[in-house]
């Protein structure tokens, strides 16, 4: 399933999610960094390390996209002595300072980072395992849960807003059709009355002047 965790990091800081994934397998995950006002000019960086701290892969000045990675392969001596088949790795997101020396609490970032699927890779039979069930990673990263329900809650509060707007402009649009509708009888009524009283005008104007020419 769709693994992935948002929070908030402040200038020239540095956060980490831990996760571990099959050996030999394929990463794909997406990253997403919002922010207004001070806040947007604060630079994000990404990058992925492995157990060593080896910097795997790295995104400079990010906003939105995708990152992929290959986990490793681990010796099958070394999966053997073990007991294990996967492999560590942190997903890191680094802030720089806020530009012109401004206040480090205006440039607070939103991040959300996650994995999308993580699958066997070509060849990846040979590594340790050996299986070729799914690769699913495990995230282990406290409250994953408790945040993916936020992020649930907010796109649920979304689609709620975006319904209402929908009824407000339906109900807009019947308003203004009913005033349209009444503007154009009022309209018409009022022309009626206009040629009745036109009409009657001329009647006694030329009835008066018969009576005048009789006299």
């Amino acid at each position: 399933g769709v693994e992935g965790l948002a929070f908030d990091l402040l200038p020239d800081r540095e956060f980490c999610l831990y996760g571990e994934f099959k050996s030999n397998s394929k990463v794909m995950g997406e990253y997403l960094v919002t922010g207004s006002g001070a806040s947007a000019s604060v630079k994000v960086d990404f990058k992925v390390l492995d157990a060593s701290r080896k910097t795997v892969l790295i995104k400079t000045d990010i906003d939105h996209g995708i990152f992929s990675f290959t986990a490793a392969p681990l010796s099958s001596s070394h999966a053997a002595a073990s007991g294990l088949t996967v492999v560590k790795y942190a997903l890191c997101a680094i802030t720089h300072e806020a530009p012109g020396g401004g206040s480090p609490t205006d440039g607070e970032r939103r991040i959300m980072v996650r994995i999308l699927n993580a699958v066997d890779a070509p060849g990846g039979g040979a590594g340790a395992g050996g299986g070729g069930g799914g690769a699913a990673s495990r995230a282990s990263v406290g409250g994953l849960e408790g945040a993916l329900d936020e992020v649930r809650g907010e796109l649920e509060g979304v689609v709620v807003e975006l319904r209402e707007a929908q009824v407000l402009e339906e109900f807009l649009r019947l308003q203004n059709k009913g005033t349209y509708e009444v503007v154009l009888v009022a309209a018409g009524c009022l022309i009626a009355v206009m040629v009745a009283v036109t009409a009657l005008q001329l009647y006694y104007t030329y009835n008066g002047s018969k009576k005048r020419k009789l006299i």
